[in-house]
């Protein structure tokens, strides 16, 4: 048995498909068992069977005799049959392209496999493949098929097999031994395109494994030696092509002076003058230049003749009339696309400016660009034949003759100027090693290979040691290009495949949307109709659902119309839908999963991301957008975001061209940026600082993706980028600064130890008694090991450690022993009155605490005053006295040395309970006679550390105020210290709506639970009364007296209804309500008779108290009313007699006088004034309206006099006014001086009546000082 199977094997070879007899083989060889081995056996039998049948269906081959190619038959036959690979040289019109399978097929070949034919395009592929079937007289998809991307019509039994380059290699992976195929044949191998360079270099090394396989390469006239020398020198075949001469004129515009379309004109002209039949086609590199130049020939108005552009964006309908010549000569105006790929029919002339543009990949700045370049030689001698196929033609070449000799002979192979991306990917699946060895015919730049493992890397395809994952070995399976790819990978993981799929099928066509220039305004009009505003993208899917509703709304001949009508090409959109249908049946192989709701427009986006993530931009200025790697772009003007311009953007395709234009955007954020190139990011971490609220150091943190940056300062945590800095920095300042945010025990204790030496230096104002930073530091350094650099490794290093290695003792921390001051020099509290009030030391003579300050609660502030805080501490109060000491007049400071000696004599002598500046005032007069005054005194700027400073909190602890004025403290926050004082007083005790006596005894003062000392009294509220605290004892007076007359009023009205029954002169009463007061005058008497009767009592804080003042009030208030109303009576008629007579006489009086005598009235009756004129002053209240009355008489008739005596008076009244009007309240010494002041203005103005008690203008000074104070 062992003998029989080499025997077997060896038949096998020769009797079935290679692709069978591979499989069969390892079949056979892994059959262990007489069943399996059996069923080999059987397998075997059939596939022999089928290799028969095939033969038997092998095609009868008949050679086109006509050309060229089909005469040397039999050289070629020969030369193929003889060697493995065969170069076939044959110019266009030769025939090679449909002959040369035939021959192949006549020679036997395609026994053991197909025979596969390579085209560069589609189109090619099919049409060349229902040429070949037509003439071997069988139905394509039999014997001879075709498989392009998304489109197939071959049979597996088949013979020959047209596909695209990019087709076989796609099966190469599937297959890397191509044994489907005993001959390859590759046409137009001259257009060097990326897939076709990697296949002559894939078969290269197929060959020496594959000894039997045939490779034919055939090219036109161009450079066939380097495909000889690339397969080890093997045979070239010419075949001449079917041509007639053409006579070349060189005709360089810059000789002749003039422009590109000048000399496109003369050169018309002068063929129309040589021929007189003929078109003339055109070469120019862009739309741009076509169409300019179509301007300038339309203009000449040429005889029978009509211009027409020609370049791939054209409609299908304009392109199909090129290739339906009229009655009338035409100039066609074309790009590079009529140089190889279309046959334009009756060109005699050809007018080539040197230029095209070319397509180069930039591997430095990573965008595809499309510059205006020369033609190599090759190409200008295509463009050349394109004019002698069917006469012999001239062609015009609008540059030198020695421009052209200079230029290279070949075009670049596109290997050398595009993305290696999907070459490196082919070569990682099939395992052909590093592309650096790979045999290409024209090797590429090192850069350009690293340029694509960089893409691949972007992409997730390869891994940072160049091998392929899991990603990259899916994208190689499916037909896209790479990052369209990967872009559907990810669609599937993202959930938003269905819709990604429809994006991608678009990308891998040409758009469907025309826009000819002829209706551009009303093709973007019409495209408007699917617009998305934030993105292209959207828009394409928009477009697709459109057409769809459309399509089955109008039926197909309609619906045809309608796509005409709104600039859809019809058969643009087929092919959309047909790759569409061909990607969703690979999604489903590949077991991606495909949503079934509709998705959200971020996760489309994340997707497209996951792909083009090189191609994102965030707006930089104006128009211009800053890529990756430093690259910088423009919105393409046809987008939907042209005009918005937002901050991030990705783009399908990035293109250089005119500008670098960013074409088919969409609208992403930073966040989408992040996720989809995660694995892009790089992340710099600068500017570490100490965090007290995380415990650790923090950073900030810049995050790039390929140059561009993403996130800036960006906080995190900064230990675990730098381990040795961060462990620096929470030594310095969480550690040795004491910002930690910890109850660890070393921590308290330490910082205990620290505060209690830094206190005694704030109280002795100098630092010199605790260990520099620096040597703490050292402390710390020696005892915590490298790697812990934040409080949460500490604790967990702690937690390892026995004992207790960082708690310090005071020895380390001092460096100078020091005694601690005295208690009394620098007490933590000062006792004003009932309060203790806390203080703290700060020595830190640039900050606005230094010094000692009082921390004061809001609800105290109303209790105090400024001159309590004058005496500062007893350790700073001789420094405070010898500072105000120096910082008097030169003159006074003389008579107070030595300034030291007087300093302790006045400080001994201060007493705390009265008021500081006045003792200094007092006491140097005393001790030295030396006079000085309070201004003096105050007028002294202190150093501020030599003066409180006040911090205030509310009860939530919030500070409210921080300064140095007490005034200024007070002013701002005495309303708020009232309610915050309520507020604590409320929750003490306070009644409301009492109607008797319900308070039991009524302490004169109390201390509130905040230690705040507060007053009680009874308060009015209306028709009942309460009880509450106040901040002062005036306060408390003045509430409590209005209480009590309430309460009266309530519990015993009949006290004030008995009063009320006498009736005031009628006179005077309507002299009263000339006041403007809403009260009667009666009712306004009894009110001040009460309150007087109860100002009179002491005390009334108890119900006794209570009672005796309604029994005295029962039997003297209606006798105390009735003897005030007689004389009120008489001093209201009075006053409103003089007020009438002043105001007769107002026009006849000076200004002053007039204004004075008014003032006098205002200041001796208003409402109110009953409160506060005693009865024995109302007795004088008509002499002084007697007074008044003369004085008014001696102004009418004396106006000197009066002006005399007027400058008198206003020396003291105006002073006095003054202060009553800025006043808070009337107080009775403004009364006492108010009715001296009426005493003066007798003196002065009506001697004759007398005054009560000698008065002066001197005496009424010295009494006003007295009033001040």
């Amino acid at each position: 048995m062992k003998d029989a199977t080499p025997r077997l094997l060896q038949k096998m070879q020769n009797s079935m498909l290679r692709r069978d007899y591979f499989r069969l083989k390892s079949a056979l060889n892994k059959a262990k068992n007489p069943a399996r081995k059996n069923r080999v056996l059987d397998e075997i039998e059939q596939a022999h069977q089928h290799f028969n049948n095939r033969q038997k269906q092998r095609p009868h081959v008949k050679l086109a005799a006509d050309l060229p190619v089909s005469e040397q038959a039999d050289i070629i036959r020969q030369t193929i049959t003889d060697n493995q690979v065969t170069i076939i040289a044959g110019e266009t019109g030769s025939g090679k392209t449909t002959q040369i399978p035939k021959i192949c097929l006549q020679a036997g070949f395609g026994q053991f496999g197909q025979i596969a034919c390579t085209q560069p395009r589609r189109i090619a592929a099919k049409s060349v493949a229902a040429r070949v079937s037509e003439e071997l007289s069988v139905p394509l998809g039999q014997a001879v098929g075709y498989q392009v991307r998304f489109d197939e019509r071959y049979s597996e039994d088949g013979f020959i097999r047209f596909m695209t380059d990019g087709i076989l290699l796609q099966q190469t992976l599937r297959d890397k031994w191509l044994n489907d195929y005993d001959t390859i044949i590759i046409d137009e191998a001259h257009e060097r395109s990326l897939n076709i360079d990697f296949l002559l270099g894939f078969l290269k090394k197929l060959l020496t494994k594959r000894p039997d396989l045939k490779v034919i390469i055939t090219s036109a006239t161009i450079d066939t030696e380097k495909f000889s020398a690339h397969f080890d020198d093997a045979p070239i075949i010419n075949v001449s092509g079917r041509s007639y001469p053409v006579t070349t004129h060189y005709r360089p515009p810059e000789e002749m002076g003039i422009d590109l379309e000048e000399a496109i004109v003369r050169a018309v002209d002068e063929f129309y003058r040589i021929k007189k039949t003929g078109d003339v086609l055109v070469f120019l590199p862009g739309e741009r230049e076509i169409n300019d130049t179509i301007d300038r020939l339309r203009k000449k108005h040429l005889p029978n003749t009509e211009v027409l552009p020609l370049y791939a964006r054209l409609t299908a309908a304009q392109q199909m009339a090129i290739f339906k010549p009229g009655d009338k000569r035409r100039i066609i105006v074309s790009t590079n696309v009529a140089e190889t790929s279309l046959t334009v029919p009756r060109i005699h002339g050809v007018i080539d400016s040197g230029l095209a543009r070319i397509s180069r990949y930039s591997a430095r700045s990573k965008i595809q660009g499309l510059q205006v370049e020369p033609i190599a030689q090759d190409s200008a001698n295509q463009r050349q034949g394109r004019c002698g196929r069917i006469a012999p033609g001239h062609c015009y070449r609008l540059y030198s003759e020695s421009d052209f000799e200079s230029r290279p002979e070949h075009t670049d192979a596109e290997i050398l100027r595009t993305s290696l991306a999907a070459v490196i990917l082919q070569t990682h699946v099939l395992r052909l090693g590093d592309l650096e060895d790979f045999p290409f015919i024209d090797s590429p730049d090192f850069k350009q290979i690293a340029d694509g493992y960089q893409l691949l890397q972007e992409l997730k395809a390869i891994d940072d040691g160049r091998q392929l994952t899991t990603i990259g070995r899916q994208m190689a399976h499916l037909p896209l290009d790479v990052q369209l790819s990967r872009i559907l990978l990810a669609a599937g993981e993202l959930g938003c495949l269905k819709e990604i799929l429809i994006m991608v099928s678009m990308l891998a066509v040409q758009d469907p949307r025309e826009r000819p220039l002829d209706a551009a305004q009303a093709a973007d009009k019409a495209h408007q109709k699917y617009h998305d505003d934030n993105s292209d993208f959207t828009g394409i899917l928009n477009l697709w659902r459109l057409l769809g509703t459309t399509r089955k709304e109008l039926g197909n001949n309609k619906f045809r119309a309608w796509c005409r009508k709104n600039f859809i090409s019809i058969k643009k959109y087929m092919e959309w839908k047909d790759v569409h249908r061909q990607l969703s049946q690979l999604a489903k192989q590949q077991k991606l999963s495909i949503n079934s709701g509709q998705s959200s427009q971020d996760s489309q986006h994340e997707a497209i991301l996951c792909g083009f993530i090189s191609h994102i931009g965030q707006f930089h200025h104006e128009r211009i957008y800053m890529g990756t790697r430093n690259k910088k772009f423009m919105l393409f003007p046809g987008s939907v975001l042209f005009n918005r311009m937002p901050k991030w953007v990705v783009a399908a395709d990035i293109v250089h061209t005119s500008q670098v234009y960013a074409r088919m955007v969409g609208q992403v954020t930073v966040a989408q940026i992040s996720r989809a190139g995660a694995h892009l990011i790089k992340h710099s971490f600068y500017d570490p600082y100490w965090s007290k609220k995380q415990g650790s150091v923090m950073g900030y943190r810049r995050s790039t993706l390929l140059g561009l940056n993403l996130k800036e300062r960006e906080r995190v945590h900064y230990g675990p980028e730098d381990p040795e800095t961060s462990r620096q920095i929470f030594i310095e300042q969480g550690l040795v600064g004491r910002q930690l945010n910890t109850r660890m025990d070393f921590y308290r204790h330490n910082s205990r130890l620290i505060a209690e030496i830094e206190a005694e230096e704030d109280r002795h104002r100098k630092r010199d008694l605790l260990i520099e930073p620096a040597a703490l530091y050292q402390l710390y350094d020696e005892r915590i090991p490298k790697g812990v650099y934040s409080e949460p490794l500490l604790k967990k290093w702690l937690k390892k450690q026995t004992g207790q290695p960082l708690h310090f003792t005071p020895e380390d921390f001092y460096q100078n022993q020091a005694q601690t001051p005295e208690e009394e020099q620098f007490p933590d509290h000062i006792q004003i009155r009932e309060l203790d009030i806390p203080l703290s030391y700060v020595f830190a003579p640039e900050q606005d605490d230094d010094g000692v300050t009082a921390h004061l609660k809001l609800a105290w502030i109303n209790a105090l005053n400024a001159n309590d805080f004058e005496f500062l501490v007893p350790g700073l109060l001789q420094e405070k006295v010898v500072a105000l000491i120096k910082g008097l007049p030169k003159s006074l400071r003389r008579g107070l040395i030595p300034v030291n000696h007087y300093a302790d004599i006045i400080v001994d002598l201060l007493q705390p309970d009265q008021d500081f500046y006045q003792q200094l005032v007092t006491i140097v007069r005393q001790k030295n006679g030396l006079e000085t005054t309070l201004e003096d005194w105050q007028a002294i700027d202190l150093p501020p550390h030599l003066r409180f400073h006040f911090e205030v909190t509310d009860r939530k602890d919030k500070v409210v105020y921080q300064g140095r004025s007490f005034i200024e403290m007070q002013g701002e926050h005495q309303q708020a210290a009232n309610v915050s004082f309520q507020k604590s007083a409320s929750e003490n005790r306070q009644i409301n709506g009492a109607t008797d006596w319900v308070f039991e005894n009524i302490e004169p003062m109390v201390t509130l639970d905040n230690g705040l000392p507060a007053f009680p009294a009874i308060i009015d509220q209306g028709d009942a009364v309460g009880l509450r605290f106040f901040e002062t004892e005036e306060q408390a007076a003045e509430e409590h007296t209005q209480g009590i007359k309430r309460l009266i009023q309530l519990k015993y009205p009949k006290i004030t209804k008995q009063a009320q029954k006498i009736n005031p002169n009628l006179k005077a009463a309507l002299a009263w309500d000339s006041l403007g007061t809403d009260r009667q005058l009666i009712d306004a008497v009894i009110d001040a008779r009460l309150e007087a009767a109860i100002d009179a009592t002491e005390t009334v804080h108890s119900q006794t108290d209570f009672d005796q003042l309604a029994q005295k009030l029962s039997a003297d208030l209606y006798r105390d009313v009735y003897q005030w109303l007689e004389i009120i009576n008489q001093v209201l008629v009075e006053w409103y007699s003089v007020w009438q007579a002043i105001e007769a006489h107002s026009e006849s009086l000076n200004e002053d006088s007039y204004s004075d005598m008014i003032q006098e009235l205002d200041y001796l009756i208003y409402d109110g004034f009953l409160k506060m004129v005693t009865f024995e002053q109302l007795k004088h209240y008509p002499r002084y309206l007697d007074a008044l009355n003369m004085r008014l008489e001696t102004a009418l008739h004396s106006p000197q006099k009066e002006a005399d005596k007027l400058s008198q008076l206003t020396e003291i009244s105006e002073p006095f006014y003054r202060l009553c009007e800025d006043a808070p309240i009337f107080t009775p010494a403004y009364q006492e001086f108010l009715m001296t002041l009426q005493e003066y203005r007798v003196s002065l103005f009506a001697q004759s009546l007398g005054t009560q008690q000698k008065v002066s203008g001197k005496r009424l000074k010295n009494m006003f000082k007295k009033v001040i104070v």
